[in-house]
């Protein structure tokens, strides 16, 4: 795939995530409001209603989520808000089939493949998790998120190879020097790369 080719679907992929981004914290943040919410009225009665609004908000959007969904199978869109939403309400599980149907229709989608892969990794599901991440960087091998997620991967998962994590860290720092992701990435390689007795170097393409 052209590197062209391959910037236009990051780029899409970046706005697709910053609005499902955006739907998820709203969603945060509106639990939060209701959460600090004083009862509405004296005793346990009324905490009983406030909890019973936190508890119902998340839920009523995977529910509507969920029924868009059913009603239109090919609203790819939905789908992938409705992983995000229960990726980051705490319900991973329940995200992966999501994640796994949204991939089937776009399986060269890179941000869609290392959304799916930091939810496996949250989950510890630490060698399905590399799999979606080599695939989006065979999709999107110019994408220094992807290659930072690598380095995240090698250096957290059960068993760190943390050779190949300061490769990838330094893999992002050149694809994309300055930016956040570049940052983090070369405070990573400063606090590894002595511990690995190895010179930073990036991954064959």
């Amino acid at each position: 795939m052209s590197r062209g080719r391959s910037a236009r679907r990051a780029r899409r992929g970046n706005t697709l995530f910053a609005i499902v981004g955006l739907a998820v914290v709203a969603i945060m943040l509106l639990g939060t409001f209701v959460t600090l919410l004083p009862p509405s009225g004296p005793g346990n009665d009324g905490l009983e209603r406030q909890d019973a609004s936190v508890q119902v908000t998340p839920g009523a959007e995977v529910a509507r989520l969920e029924t868009q969904v059913s009603r239109n199978p090919d609203d790819i869109d939905a789908m992938v808000v409705l992983a995000e939403v229960l990726a980051n309400s705490g319900r991973s599980t329940e995200a992966v089939p999501w994640f796994e149907r949204a991939i089937a229709s776009r399986p060269d989608d890179a941000q869609l493949r290392l959304a799916f892969a930091r939810t496996l990794m949250r989950m510890g599901s630490w060698y399905d998790a590399e799999l979606q991440l080599l695939a989006a960087y065979d999709s999107a091998s110019d994408d220094a998120s992807v290659a930072y997620y690598l380095g995240e991967l090698y250096e957290t998962r059960t068993q760190p190879d943390l050779v190949s994590a300061v490769n990838w860290y330094g893999k992002a720092v050149e694809l994309d020097p300055g930016s956040v992701v570049a940052n983090q990435a070369q405070d990573r390689l400063t606090t590894l790369g002595p511990a690995t007795g190895s010179p930073v170097a990036s991954p064959s393409s």
